[in-house]
């Protein structure tokens, strides 16, 4: 099969890939059959970009508003930041499926489906 003819599946991460091993199982199981991209915030001490693993691609962005003061005033503006640029980096990869990891992540798998006509797939 060419690749340019595989599905793909964007998966949206709000925990760490490299130490969620269900995430990480799933990923290479849909990779046998489906190009797969996790996108996910980095962690402070990781590098934004896209990153591979096996044949699974690793994006990480950085949020502005993370050094923001922990209060419930900021939390939504971070969330708001989290939510329009996961997004629009998860449509950018035009996937044939949105899968949203963790129940923060659904509004950002239903924004890019609106975005990229997709279905949403949500499991916890």
């Amino acid at each position: 099969m060419h690749d340019e003819a595989r599905r793909s599946i964007c998966m949206l991460l709000h925990s760490n890939y490299d130490t969620d091993a269900r995430v990480k199982r799933e990923a290479r199981h849909l990779a046998a059959r489906a190009r797969v991209r996790v996108v996910q915030m980095a962690e402070r001490d990781q590098e934004a970009g896209v990153h591979g693993e096996a044949d699974v691609e690793i994006e990480r962005f950085q949020l502005v508003t993370r050094e923001l003061p922990q209060s419930t005033f900021y939390w939504g503006i971070k969330f708001l930041e989290l939510t329009l640029r996961m997004a629009w980096r998860a449509s950018r990869t035009q996937p044939s499926a949105y899968h949203a990891h963790d129940l923060i992540m659904v509004p950002a798998a239903i924004l890019a489906s609106w975005i990229h006509r997709a279905p949403v797939v949500y499991d916890a």
